[in-house]
């Protein structure tokens, strides 16, 4: 979610283009003061006059360079930016030239050390020793250390407790499941194809794991399904009860879980109490659990290994038979650097060596993001333990690299710095990492193509903009679109081969494209503008583009309802917005901000999501589950809407005031469509969208079976 302004090389051949206004003579002066010099450059005014002479000698250059390709470079004169004047029930699109709005002008911008820096190793500590000083001087002087010191200045101190002996340990010692041919199911909406991601309804096309609660407040138990043909009938249950006794920890949660291979994989985070902390009474340890069992005979899950690694659950991806778990860990530093059981992550209660500690080059606090690799052949052990010492980030996992981008902040603006690591078959090794300018809205943000990885993110020095980068295999960058549509903000990102669709928002929704099959010159090829926003983008076919968002009052600002756009991008220099609906009665719906919640399937025609709906005429509060369909020429269709609140099955047994269902799911298997809540399941006929039956999965082997 951010702003930014767009400059790129101008693509049309016109010589009305106009000299950039910050090129200007008149602006000169204004740059020389407002633009950010390296500390120090101040103090030197020989450095200043050389540096004006300087400018005006790329000003001169740049003038001469765009006249240049205004009048050679281009055969075309083409309109950049326009105006989708579509309304509710029209197919019109025009393009309209905005003579007055360089906003979305393209300009040549040189990569600088202002928008990136240059790749580096990523570095380890030489010891604990090392390592705890500069957890210390992070965690005692947070803000100087951030905004002064990189990992090696915060690390060459003295200790503050200095000790002559040195202790020998001080010394730095495609798709993921198995799918049954033979049945058409969906599962969970992931961001690429071949790595699965976690969610707390899984299925293998048999069988319906749900995470649900028993008896508290958060999801603590999984009960399990058969589903056949529209009959659901219960097999069983695994309690919280069994959990505690494998985990020995008594407050915990289920975060999310895979099923794969007759392997049920639940990932806990739970807290345990640490007594005695210099500075504490007491403290909380979070620990992150990973139980592995056996479900070939779902009547009857077996459990086959439990790991901890320590840190909350973070996130995870499944492929190739194998999981990999990232968790965060908060760090509480000692007075001395000898008690390493403090300060070191623990992966099954082994701490890490220094090798297999990361440090990025600006540590933003004593946090750590710990990375494990396990097979679900041998879940016994874990294959391979990394730890970056980062207190939050987003991590994008192509079939290759796992990307964990990590935020920084300077004096005058948020820079991210993007770690690669490549993994196979459960080890994870470090590959490099390239810092540039400006923050990331989420693993959409990121893509891998060809072996480059794609960027979008969003600047805010001096002033908000946006950017576009593009980085190879050894984390170099080799091509880049900055100072993109300017006081406007990232909503949404998407990639697809060699072009990437991306939205950002003020007022107006400008979704761009950029042509990126020369990685070296990504070049933006269309923006159009729309009402609204769109949070979330999927591809529908090869020429479409399906946006799920909002629509905005441009006027006011105010929401008018949830937006469903559809896009025709078979043209990517001439996006238009072919349909849209807008439903005023519902204001929030969980798919806007998390994927796995939209179940989305083009070749079944299937868009559904969970959607909160307030009508303010009658004061009536509602949550839904709706289904929509989209055919070209007539537009998206409402096929299905079930009332949460009011479904005897869905609804009985809520046991707390105000409780939610926006962790409803939707799933198909074959031919019928599944609405899982908890415990509670219920069929319909994907035909006729008339249920079939539901089902409540009781622990006690008690269950409530409805059959219309």
């Amino acid at each position: 979610m951010n702003e930014q302004d767009f400059k790129t090389w101008l693509r049309e051949r016109t010589d009305a283009t106009p000299v950039p206004d910050a090129l200007l003579p008149e602006h000169i002066s204004e740059q020389l003061h407002t633009t950010p010099h390296p500390k120090k450059w101040y103090q030197h005014p020989g450095l200043n006059i050389a540096a004006t002479f300087l400018l005006i000698g790329i000003i001169s250059s740049s003038i001469w360079a765009v006249n240049y390709a205004n009048n050679h470079l281009f055969s075309t004169n083409e309109s950049f930016v326009k105006t989708d004047t579509a309304m509710e029930g029209s197919q019109s699109n025009e393009s309209i030239i905005n003579e007055g709005d360089t906003s979305y002008q393209k300009n040549t911008i040189a990569a600088s050390s202002d928008t990136f820096e240059a790749k580096t190793a990523i570095q380890t500590p030489e010891s604990y020793r090392q390592l705890y000083k500069i957890m210390d001087g992070l965690q005692v002087n947070y803000l100087d250390k951030l905004y002064g010191e990189t990992v090696q200045d915060i690390g060459t101190g003295e200790a503050k407790q200095e000790n002559s002996m040195i202790e020998t340990d001080d010394i730095a010692s495609g798709e993921s499941t198995s799918k049954n041919e033979n049945i058409d199911y969906y599962d969970t909406n992931s961001q690429v194809t071949q790595v699965s991601e976690a969610d707390i309804v899984k299925t293998d096309g048999t069988y319906i794991y749900s995470c649900c609660y028993q008896g508290d407040y958060s999801l603590n138990a999984v009960a399990i399904a058969k589903a056949e043909n529209g009959t659901l009938t219960a097999c069983s249950t695994i309690s919280p009860e069994d959990i505690e006794n494998e985990i020995n920890c008594t407050n915990f949660y289920i975060a999310e879980m895979y099923v794969t291979n007759q392997k049920l994989v639940l990932l806990c985070s739970g807290s345990t109490t640490i007594q005695d902390f210099a500075s504490y009474d007491y403290a909380y340890n979070q620990n992150t659990y990973i139980l592995t069992y056996d479900v070939s005979k779902p009547e009857k899950p077996v459990l086959l290994s439990s790991l901890m690694q320590e840190g909350s659950y973070n996130t995870s991806r499944c492929t190739d038979g194998y999981v990999y778990t990232f968790s965060n860990m908060a760090s509480n530093v000692p007075e001395h650097y000898r008690n390493y059981d403090r300060y070191v992550p623990h992966i099954e209660g082994s701490r890490l060596d220094c090798e297999d500690i990361f440090l990025p080059k600006c540590p933003d606090s004593a946090y750590y993001q710990i990375m494990t690799g396990m097979s679900l052949e041998e879940p016994d052990d874990f294959i391979s333990s990394k730890a970056v010492l980062s207190a939050s980030g987003t991590y994008y996992v192509s079939t290759d690299n796992i990307y964990y981008a990590q935020q920084s902040w300077d004096q005058d603006c948020t820079k991210t710095e993007i770690l690669k690591f490549s993994y196979y078959q459960g080890n994870i090794q470090p590959e490099g990492s390239i810092t540039v300018s400006g923050y990331l809205l989420n693993q959409f943000s990121m893509d891998e193509y060809n072996n480059y990885l794609r960027v979008v993110a969003t600047v805010n020095s001096p002033k908000q903009t946006n950017a576009l980068y593009v980085i190879d295999s050894d984390m170099n960058l080799v091509g880049i679109i900055d100072q993109l549509a300017p006081d406007e903000r990232i909503y949404s990102v998407r990639f697809m081969g060699d072009t990437g669709y991306f939205v950002t928002y003020r007022e107006t929704d400008p979704l761009f494209s950029v042509d990126l099959s020369d990685p070296t010159n990504p070049i933006i090829m269309d923006a159009l503008k729309i009402p609204g926003f769109s949070n979330y983008l999927h591809f529908y076919s090869n020429d479409l583009l399906f946006g799920f968002g909002e629509e905005i009052n441009p006027s006011t600002g105010e929401s008018i309802g949830l937006k469903l756009s559809m896009f025709d991008i078979s043209d990517p220099y001439n996006i238009t917005e072919l349909d849209k609906t807008v439903l005023p009665d519902v204001y929030y719906s969980a798919a806007q901000y998390n994927h796995k919640a939209l179940l989305i399937d083009p070749e079944r025609n299937l868009i559904g999501f969970y959607a909160e709906c307030y009508n303010d005429t009658k004061y009536e509060y509602g949550e839904n589950y709706m289904i929509y369909s989209y055919q070209p020429g007539k537009g998206f269709q409402k096929e299905f809407t079930c009332n949460l609140t009011e479904d005897e099955i869905l609804s009985e047994g809520s046991e707390y005031y105000g409780e939610s269902f926006y962790n409803t799911r939707g799933l198909y298997i074959d031919n019928y469509l599944y609405l899982v809540y908890g415990n509670r399941f219920c069929s319909y006929d994907l035909d006729t969208f008339e249920k079939k039956e539901g089902l409540i999965v009781r622990g006690d082997e008690q269950h409530i079976h409805a059959t219309y």
